[in-house]
């Protein structure tokens, strides 16, 4: 096992390598497998492995429906990965706003894709705490209906009557409100930061197009690309 959890935690080592050892976990599917998860997933930056660290807890507890959950634990990804969503979907809408009609497709493409993955996360996340199948269900009609759909509707309000209070305020500002409350540049600039440091490859080489589009990094010394600077870095990280 601690072998296992030094595979998972090794940034070196290859992405194949830690699916074997999410794979040994759910053969294990024991209370042992899912607290080394427990130990790790909040330690997680680099959200492709909090993806299969959930995926994995959620296959033990399909295998051995005894395993003990840490719901606060829980809880916190759950918020974590909203706060995530939210900024993503924030900074997209500040693009938009201030390129207008000179959209580049391929950041266009990259926005909506990261953002896809931490909504993706969230509801591996909250299948952890409540029915999975009526969990899969939601998720795949949000997906495929458009805000004005009737059928996306009843799905946001079937969401919402399974989570409850706890999580009353997650239906209405992820799902029900399609457009994001306007960021302010201040704002905008913060979570880019955020973006910009992140251990995460794709969010930190995301965020270093966005930079670059917008013309940020002569106005804001953060943003400074060391070394050749621009898509060259940017593609090399």
């Amino acid at each position: 096992m601690k072998h296992i959890k030094l595979v998972l935690t090794d940034s070196k080592k290859e992405m194949s390598l830690k699916r074997e050892a999410g794979r040994f976990l759910v053969h294990r599917a024991d209370q042992a497998a899912a607290d080394l998860i427990w130990e790790i997933l909040p330690e997680g930056h680099d959200h492709s492995i909090r993806f299969l660290l959930m995926r994995t807890l959620l296959r033990i507890r399909y295998r051995n429906s005894a395993i003990r959950l840490d719901r606060n634990l829980i809880k916190k990804e759950i918020f974590r990965e909203v706060e995530l969503y939210l900024g993503i979907k924030k900074l997209h809408a500040y693009y938009l706003r201030v390129v207008q009609e000179k959209r580049e497709e391929f950041l266009e493409v990259a926005l909506n894709a990261v953002a896809q993955e931490s909504l993706e996360r969230l509801f591996l996340c909250l299948s952890l705490l409540y029915p999975s199948e009526e969990i899969q269900i939601i998720y795949e009609r949000i997906l495929e209906h458009p805000h004005s759909d009737p059928i996306r509707s009843h799905a946001v309000e079937l969401l919402q009557n399974i989570l409850g209070p706890e999580f009353s305020g997650l239906t209405h500002e992820i799902f029900e409100d399609p457009d994001p409350p306007e960021s302010t540049e201040k704002e905008a600039i913060s979570i880019l930061a955020e973006l910009w440091n992140s251990k995460d490859r794709w969010l930190s080489l995301t965020a270093r197009f966005l930079v670059e589009e917008l013309g940020l990094a002569e106005n804001y010394p953060q943003f400074h690309f060391s070394g050749v600077g621009g898509y060259d870095e940017a593609l090399n990280l």
